[in-house]
């Protein structure tokens, strides 16, 4: 026995922290002697960024009296183990796990960012051509400049527009996110593509075909063009379409009037003019009143046909007289029909 020893009923519990040398008697006098640790106080974790915090820089870490010291984020899948003392550069937000044997917890967590974090659709690398709009989710508040052709414009999420973008993002870190792009109509008549700078093209097809593109590429021909962009930063995919196809209808005359039916292609317009006069029309709507005539179908694509006609009425009869000339194509040709009345001999 010694001043330091304490007395214990049994069942009694012990709560103060300490190492403590546990002899047990029992009722003859049978000693038993047990070792144990009594340690409530949890490690203590520091690091260069407060608990909370957001930066920019590396972090360094060390957590004093751990015995196991974890890394979670939510970029990591599963949580990572860490030396006591040791570095985390990447850019995410984490918690730091310290316990020691005694089964103690610490927690601490920061945030590294020094990207400004922003996702597109399609993925988008600077200097790309697309036929689609774009569209991005910044996942933190930041400044936007954007310009279209080199004027600047408003940002919104979604861009549209056919031409060159450029777009710088700063968030409250001081971190910039800045890329470029080219959006060209998914469907045209006509292109003038060339790879960016920094990119080539490295193969091509038509209508699924294989084309070279050995010397440049070719787009005179109608169809579905894909073309394979390489540069540093990856490779991507353009694909559009070629339509020089010029949309016609079918005119025809029925007795005092003349018809056009509806155009053998969707989303086209009609322009009729009457003596040099914009007037309504509509496909298959009778035309009647007398005059020159010209008509103008256009497509979505600026393809167009153009017809001319006449209509003259030559008696009571109602007769009429059509010349007819198409710009390029003619569905249906109404030949000069001219009627005319004998006059009675006495």
């Amino acid at each position: 026995e010694s001043d330091n020893d304490v007395y214990f009923a049994s069942g009694e519990r012990v709560t103060a922290e300490g190492t403590y040398n546990v002899t047990i008697v029992d009722a003859v006098g049978n000693k038993a002697v047990v070792s144990l640790v009594i340690d409530q106080t949890a490690p203590v974790i520091t690091a260069s960024v407060e608990n909370g915090g957001i930066t920019k820089n590396v972090v360094t870490i060390q957590a004093e009296g751990a015995d196991l010291i974890r890394l979670s984020g939510t970029k990591l899948d599963e949580p990572v183990v860490l030396e006591k003392e040791c570095t985390w550069s990447e850019s995410g937000t984490y918690t730091i796990i310290a316990t020691d044997i005694a089964g103690n917890e610490s927690r601490y967590r920061f945030t590294i960012d020094d990207v400004v974090e922003v996702t597109t659709s399609p993925m988008l690398m600077p200097g790309q051509i697309v036929s689609e709009a774009v569209t991005f989710d910044f996942d933190e508040e930041a400044v936007k400049f954007v310009t279209l052709n080199g004027v600047t414009i408003d940002y919104r999420n979604t861009f549209r527009e056919v031409g060159q973008y450029t777009l710088t993002a700063k968030d409250e870190q001081g971190n910039v996110y800045s890329t470029n792009w080219t959006i060209i109509p998914a469907k045209a008549n006509a292109y003038d593509i060339s790879a960016s700078e920094g990119y080539t093209i490295i193969s091509g097809t038509l209508n699924g075909e294989a084309i070279s593109v050995e010397n440049g590429i070719d787009l005179s021909k109608d169809g579905v063009y894909s073309f394979v962009f390489s540069g540093e930063g990856g490779e991507y995919v353009l694909e559009f379409v070629v339509d020089t196809v010029a949309p016609t209808v079918e005119i025809t005359q029925e007795k005092k009037q003349v018809v056009f039916s509806a155009a053998d292609k969707e989303n086209v317009t009609y322009e009729l003019y009457l003596d040099g006069e914009l007037v309504s029309c509509k496909p298959n709507e009778p035309i009647i009143e007398r005059g020159n005539y010209k008509l103008i179908v256009t497509d979505e694509l600026g393809n167009s046909t153009e017809y001319t006609f006449t209509l003259d009425y030559i008696n009571t009869y109602g007769i009429i007289v059509i010349a007819l000339g198409a710009g390029l194509i003619l569905a249906a040709v109404i030949g000069m029909i001219v009627y005319r009345k004998r006059q009675s001999i006495k």
